[in-house]
């Protein structure tokens, strides 16, 4: 055998079916599992002497240079691995923070694998909450635990969602509203053919008394019964904030079961069933008030006239029922304006979401089922930090626009009060301030007032001062690095990316289809996919990019010889809703324009 396996072609026709099966063999995750234990501990013995470990250290390098040079000079090898890397999607879940996380920052364990790195059990247990045979770590928690800590993001620390309640699944928007204590009036619109959407103006957080808002509803409870109702900020105003049917059955079931619940016991929410005694008739018309009874000649009450022989269905104008069921809307002859008008915020006064310090909990029910979260007192989190970890986290009830663009403009809100700073003038009223001065918020504001100092945001992007300080760096990289050589545009594509749609279809229907099955899906699918979460499509842009910079940094790509130095990148929206990006790149020793030399020009 030794001498047939001289043979180059024999030792290769050899080793085929040993590795086919050896192949098999290792899909089974436990066999997978001891083969790599009994390797490292013979590996772990054998590194205990000098000259082996020095010598490995020696091999290792060889091997990863060897490697590194010929990945870098071969563009098939590169772009082979830029496209089974643009495959791969925050899919892998990591079992402690519960996040979405790309291949590359996942390692997997076992149970006796974190052992032998001297974590005990009941540690385990208690980071690992989504604990299976294979436990998966991102970076950030891999760091905590390797040092016997608790990653602060982690679920045992109360980041964990509660189990929406069947009675919740089933709301609408509209059905949320009514029965949250919170309206984020918030002017959301849709963006071109996409139908991806954008938020336009602030965000105004207005209490309301989620009893009148259930008690005004139609009485009538059964389970097929729908209305058209027109959630309006103000009853004045032409058009509505809000316009959906809905169904008043669903939402008397749903706030019957968050009354019950400890937030909104706390808060005080009680829902009086007065109407249902006053009127215990399904059919009987809902009138609010006993003067606006329609009265007839003899000052009674018109009585019911479905059995008039006289009356003729030519002779009355056709009349939606629906718009008559109760006095909230607008008396109009226009039968386009249908459904019931309705204002519960009007004259309450806003409460800032700062200063609101539950209003998550009470703007979003269906989110976190009328349950407060209670962060652990020793686990310090910042509000940005608890945005990060929801909208990271496998259940994605949190990519929802509203809860989205909530989020934002609160974490906004909260940067604007960090990042404002006073600027004092050289005036004759700032020449001797003391420090007891500008500790008194009077008197800054008497100086801003005054206009000898002006408040000033620097850290917000929507901010001239933001810009102003992006264009000093930009200039600056210009004066050292010379002119720029290329300026270049990507633009997101994702109703085209079938890798895309592949992933946004394992994170939101947890179903796995393949790139023809994604070819094949209907323009309008693909736009429900990629509007349901923004945060995957957003991540798979940036990590598409990262890759894509691997290509353009390598000796071999397409600038070759043009060593890329460095790029400014900026990063924007479209009007569409999708990501855009423009960058800066300066290329090493590349050629110069110069309109009176024509060689140059055919160098540039």
């Amino acid at each position: 055998m030794r001498e047939r396996r001289a043979s180059d072609e024999f030792r290769l026709l050899d080793n085929r079916p040993r590795a086919k099966s050896w192949k098999i063999a290792r899909q089974n995750n436990k066999f997978k599992i001891q083969k790599n234990e009994r390797r490292a501990d013979v590996h772990k013995i054998e590194r205990q002497d000098d000259e082996f470990k020095a010598e490995e250290r020696r091999r290792n390098a060889l091997r990863m240079h060897s490697t590194r040079d010929k990945y870098k000079n071969n563009f098939d090898a590169i772009k082979s691995n830029y496209e089974s890397k643009i495959k791969e999607g925050p899919t892998d879940i990591c079992s402690c923070c519960g996040g979405l996380w790309f291949a590359y920052s996942i390692r997997e364990y076992t149970v006796e694998m974190l052992a032998k790195k001297g974590l005990k059990k009941e540690f385990i247990d208690t980071v690992c909450c989504l604990k299976h045979a294979i436990i998966k770590l991102c970076a950030t928690c891999r760091k905590d635990i390797m040092s016997n800590k608790i990653p602060n993001l982690a679920l045992s620390n109360s980041l964990a969602f509660y189990e929406i309640p069947d009675c919740l699944k089933i709301l609408t928007e509209l059905d949320e509203r009514l029965i949250s204590p919170r309206i984020p009036f918030k002017v959301i619109r849709t963006l071109s053919f996409s139908k991806q959407f954008g938020l336009k103006g602030n965000l105004v957080n207005v209490p309301m008394n989620v009893d009148t808002n259930v008690s005004i509803l139609p009485r009538s409870c059964s389970d097929t019964y729908t209305i058209q109702l027109k959630l309006m900020r103000q009853m004045k105003n032409k058009n509505a904030f809000m316009y959906e049917t809905i169904r008043p059955k669903v939402v008397h079931t749903a706030v019957k079961y968050l009354v019950e619940q400890e937030l909104y016991k706390d808060e005080g929410i009680v829902i009086s069933n007065d109407w249902i005694n006053e009127y215990p008739n399904e059919k009987e018309n809902f009138i609010v008030k006993n003067e606006d009874k329609k009265l007839n000649e003899t000052g009674n009450a018109a009585e019911d006239s479905d059995h008039d022989d006289n009356w003729n269905e030519c002779d009355d104008k056709p009349i939606n029922p629906v718009t008559t069921e109760t006095l909230l809307n607008d008396e109009t002859e226009d039968q386009n304006d249908t459904g019931i008008k309705f204002a519960p915020g009007e004259n309450n006064r806003p409460i800032s979401v700062l200063m609101d310090l539950k209003v998550d909990e009470l703007t979003f029910p269906k989110i976190y089922c009328g349950k407060q979260q209670k962060i652990k007192e020793n686990v310090k989190l910042t509000y940005a930090k608890i945005a990060k970890s929801e909208l990271r986290m496998f259940d994605r009830r949190c990519g929802r626009v509203s809860k989205l663009f909530f989020t934002y403009k609160k974490l906004q809100t909260r940067k604007f009060v960090n990042a404002i700073s006073i600027n004092l003038r050289k005036t004759k009223n700032t020449k001797n301030v003391t420090v007891n001065q500008m500790l008194n918020r009077d008197y800054v504001n008497g100086l801003v007032h005054n206009d000898d100092a002006f408040a000033f945001l620097r850290f917000d992007r929507s901010s001239s001062a933001f810009w102003e300080l992006k264009k000093k760096e930009l200039m600056a990289m210009n004066r050292q690095l010379e002119c720029t050589t290329v300026f270049l545009t990507l633009s997101a594509a994702e109703t085209q990316w079938s890798e895309l749609l592949v992933i946004l279809t394992q994170v939101l229907e947890n179903k796995v289809i393949t790139l023809e099955e994604a070819q094949n899906l209907t323009y309008e699918k693909r736009c429900e996919l990629i509007r349901q979460d923004p945060v995957t499509c957003v991540r798979y842009f940036e990590h598409k990019l990262k890759c894509l910079w691997e290509i353009l940094s390598a000796a071999c790509g397409p600038f070759q010889r043009y060593e890329l130095v460095d790029k400014y990148v900026r990063t924007e929206f479209q009007v569409r809703g999708s990501l855009h990006v423009h960058a800066l790149l300066w290329l090493k020793n590349a050629p110069k324009y110069d309109k009176n030399n024509p060689d140059q020009l055919k160098d540039v």
